[in-house]
């Protein structure tokens, strides 16, 4: 009777456990399913890319309370936080900090939530090729967020939130992992934090070679190569000098970059290389070499021509803290000498460096412009824009084209090492041999210029 009474009650338990995992196949099915069907009816007109869905990611971005946030953390990913979410800055998202305990028992797990605006939370595709993306880069051992399953085992979730043009929508939320650090532009830049930061770069665009996702080959306003969308923006543009400035770098776009099109090599980008993404090392004891840890938001990842991630990368170097403090075009080519230690520029991309990174410093500095009037409390978005203005004028009208295009090719083909590598050769010459400690040196040579803006 004992042994039967055992078995009874075993067998009870395990049709419960079976109860509950049929309960959240179903779950599972059932959000899948509402997601085939959403997408299965989307209209072509709402694919992100053209210039009204930039205005639409204004008036659909996420208004959330931190409340809110911690519910839909509890709901779908069964996660107590240990202290208040914070809320962090984004463009056209809603980002939290998540401190939660760790899973084995001590200390916490950081993780952010992101809440996507109306745009992209229509394109599951687009939000599963970021996801790949980072999985892929991560197995290249390059630090970058992770994406979360859900209680569901999904890798995206959904709910219906307030958004800034009033009502509500269905919007895509995502759980990341958190990458350690502090972003550059919270500690500063110099020259050599610069090099590295492009240096890192190169190791990216290698990595992603030969990854490719059909929801990267999209129309993206943010896409270089779209340079030319916006002009239906420029009339946001309150000074009329920087205006025609703007309109003078479309002019020379399509002049010289469109015909050129052909003729660049493409691949998929991660986009969006600045210094409030790129992720440095915090202790006081690091080697320089260890100073880049890590990229995180890869929001604007597209398929386009491969020069342009080095070209956004030059052009958001021009505004970072040191880039600002009158080192304009000495940051951008900076960021180009690390960049080019691992990756080859070619002789094309060379000559197509100057338009494209002017094409960038535009689109940061209209598009910010135009965000900042929808939403003028959001003081973020002002980060880039107001000095790309400054910076656009540096680069396109007061430097000449033959000094960029000497900076150009100098960062590209100069090369000898790295102060911090001296400094490490020097320690090894006093170590005696057998007994060599720190990091080994990367192998590559570096290039240098100096150039005032």
């Amino acid at each position: 009777k004992k042994r039967m009474s055992a078995t009874a009650q075993q067998l009870e338990e395990r049709l419960e456990e079976l109860e509950k995992q049929l309960a959240l196949r179903d779950q599972r099915l059932a959000s899948l399913l509402a997601t085939y069907n959403w997408v299965k009816k989307k209209k072509p007109a709402e694919n992100p890319g053209s210039s009204h869905d930039e205005e639409q990611r204004k008036i659909l971005k996420p208004t959330v309370s931190s409340v809110r946030a911690t519910e839909l953390l509890n709901d779908l990913y069964g996660i107590s936080i240990l202290r208040p979410l914070k809320e962090l800055d984004s463009y056209d998202d809603v980002n939290f900090l998540v401190v939660a305990q760790g899973t084995e028992g001590g200390g916490e797990q950081r993780f952010t939530l992101k809440i996507h605006n109306g745009v992209e939370s229509k394109d599951y595709g687009i939000l599963e090729a970021q996801n790949k993306m980072m999985l892929h880069i991560r197995a290249s051992s390059i630090p970058c967020p992770a994406p979360v399953p859900n209680c569901t085992g999904d890798l995206i979730s959904f709910a219906s939130l307030d958004t800034l043009g009033g009502g509500s929508c269905r919007l895509a939320v995502r759980l990341l992992t958190w990458v350690h650090g502090a972003t550059m532009s919270d500690i500063g830049s110099d020259e050599e934090t610069l090099e590295l930061s492009g240096l890192f770069l190169g190791k990216i665009t290698s990595a992603l070679r030969g990854f490719d996702h059909r929801s990267a080959h999209r129309d993206h306003a943010w896409d270089v190569a779209k340079t030319s969308s916006i002009r239906g923006f420029t009339k946001h543009i309150t000074e009329p000098k920087r205006r025609c400035l703007v309109e003078s770098v479309l002019d020379a776009f399509e002049r010289e970059a469109k015909p050129a099109a052909s003729s660049l090599d493409k691949a998929i980008i991660m986009g969006d290389f600045n210094d409030a993404n790129v992720i440095l090392a915090t202790g006081s004891d690091v080697l320089p070499c260890d100073k880049v840890v890590g990229i995180i938001d890869f929001g604007d990842m597209v398929y386009t021509w491969r020069v342009n991630e080095i070209a956004i990368a030059m052009a958001y170097a021009m505004l970072s803290s040191w880039g600002k403090a009158g080192n304009h075009c000495a940051a951008a080519g900076a960021v180009l000498r690390g960049f080019a230690r691992t990756c080859h520029v070619q002789e094309g991309e060379i000559r197509m460096l100057r338009v494209l990174v002017a094409c960038r410093l535009a689109c940061s500095y209209t598009y910010g412009m135009y965000s900042f009037s929808k939403d003028p409390s959001n003081k973020y978005l002002l980060l880039h824009a107001s000095p790309a203005g400054r910076a656009l004028e540096v680069w396109w009208q007061e430097a000449s084209e033959d000094a960029l295009l000497d900076l150009i090719r100098s960062a590209v083909s100069n090369h000898y090492p790295l102060k911090w590598e001296i400094n490490l050769t020097e320690q090894k010459k006093t170590v005696p041999s057998g007994d060599q400690s720190g990091h080994e040196m990367e192998e590559g040579s570096s290039n240098d210029v100096l150039v005032t803006s």
